[in-house]
């Protein structure tokens, strides 16, 4: 469902750390946050 790929900019430092899903930047973020996103994603509530 998810790939990972490690880039060297999303181009928003102001939000880091930060992933992308499809073309939405969650920000932010710590270990518990990304897991809420994932877990968002899953079920398909995004």
């Amino acid at each position: 469902m998810f790939t990972l790929e490690r880039v060297a900019c999303l181009g928003c430092c102001s939000l880091a750390p930060v992933i992308m899903i499809d073309d939405t930047a969650h920000g932010n973020l710590d270990r518990n946050k990304v897991k809420k996103v994932i877990r968002i994603y899953k079920e398909g509530d995004q």
